[in-house]
């Protein structure tokens, strides 16, 4: 049989545009990829800050004068600030606030505003609490929970701010007319009613909150503030 020559045998070697294309595809993935680990990363901060906050909440209790929002097993706390019963609570808040922190910087988001914002509110620092609430707040303008917690935030201030307690009935009355049934909202609207001295309106208020919630700690509590209000009825006399 007569020689016949073969053809070469294609190159296997990538091409200069082959490896120009892997090349940005690897780029690409790893960009997309490093996105979702940091923002995987992110999200599990916040989780585990929210976590921290249910576990404080439910066990040492939190030292305000309402409610946040999304803790359903929340108590009030029996001790104040500063006693060293509840010192390892409130020193576990403070490192999960700091780890939040430090994730806000690499990667600010609404919904970290808004967990930095509860963890400062029950670490006791109202202010700092209102200034990451509003930032969420612009963001998600029709979140009812965040309305609340602005106007508990609010509320704190008022112990040492009393003209603040306005600006919490306008956060809480926002947060009711987009969620008529938010318990936190109504109990912390009653007690910015009482702030105010609006006595009649506070007693309607919590007469409304009992109805809603009468078996909780929380239902309670409005009996307790009720019956303090029709105890010592602060309405000025009339000559």
């Amino acid at each position: 049989m007569p020689f016949s020559p073969q053809p070469p045998a294609p190159s296997r070697r990538p091409t200069w545009l082959q490896r120009r294309w892997f090349v940005l595809g690897s780029l690409t993935v790893g960009l997309v990829g490093g996105g979702c680990f940091i923002a995987w990363q992110s999200q599990t901060v916040g989780a585990q800050a929210e976590a921290t906050l249910h576990q404080v909440s439910a066990s040492a209790g939190l030292t305000l004068d309402g409610r946040l929002t999304h803790l359903p097993a929340a108590k009030m706390a029996p001790v104040h600030r500063g006693s060293p019963d509840n010192d390892q609570p409130q020193l576990q808040l403070k490192a999960t606030r700091q780890a939040l922190e430090r994730e806000l910087i690499r990667r600010p988001t609404p919904d970290g505003h808004r967990t930095l914002g509860r963890c400062y509110l029950a670490e006791g620092k109202p202010l700092a609490a209102f200034a990451h609430l509003q930032m969420a707040v612009q963001q998600f303008p029709r979140d009812a929970a965040l309305h609340s917690d602005l106007g508990l935030a609010l509320l704190e201030v008022a112990r040492t701010s009393p003209a603040a307690a306005e600006e919490a009935l306008d956060a809480l009355d926002m947060a009711l007319r987009l969620e008529p049934n938010l318990l936190e909202a109504r109990y912390n609207r009653a007690r910015a009613l009482e702030m105010r001295g609006r006595w009649d309106e506070a007693r309607l208020a919590w007469q409304d909150y009992i109805r809603r919630d009468p078996d909780s700690t929380w239902g309670t509590a409005a009996r307790e503030r009720l019956a303090f209000l029709d105890r010592y009825d602060r309405t000025p006399s009339q000559p």
